[in-house]
């Protein structure tokens, strides 16, 4: 039932979720193992990443910011809504990867460390409970 709701929810913000994308996961029931499968057939994709995320933070593997351009971000609430930050983390990885091709420009770590804080402060809202 939980796994329902949450490909419905999913669903929802079908726009985001793209091929050879990576998500970005909080607060979503199941392990990987079940979630990229049923993601891959309920999205009709051949190729996604799933990665559940506790805490964002500025340090990512090169090959999945070598796809920010298809990320999305993905936190399911205490009120079983799905809510869509994507925006954010898009924004979040194309910093890093700047901060990563340019260490001389420090600009854009410290830009990306205070998006970071902010996602984590929206995903703390979303998840504290009524």
């Amino acid at each position: 039932m939980a796994a329902k709701i949450v490909l419905y929810g999913l669903l929802d913000h079908r726009e985001r979720i793209q091929e050879d994308g990576v998500i970005g996961l909080v607060g979503f029931p199941g392990s990987r193992g079940f979630v990229n499968p049923m993601i891959k057939v309920y999205f009709n994709l051949n190729e996604i990443t799933t990665s559940t995320i506790i805490n964002v933070g500025v340090n990512f593997p090169p090959e999945i910011l070598k796809r920010a351009e298809r990320s999305s971000f993905f936190v399911l609430g205490n009120d079983h809504r799905v809510y869509d930050i994507s925006d954010q983390f898009k924004r979040l990885l194309f910093l890093c990867r700047q901060a990563n091709l340019n260490p001389s420009m420090p600009e854009y770590k410290r830009e990306g460390e205070r998006i970071s804080t902010q996602m984590n402060w929206k995903i703390r809202e979303i998840l504290r409970p009524d």
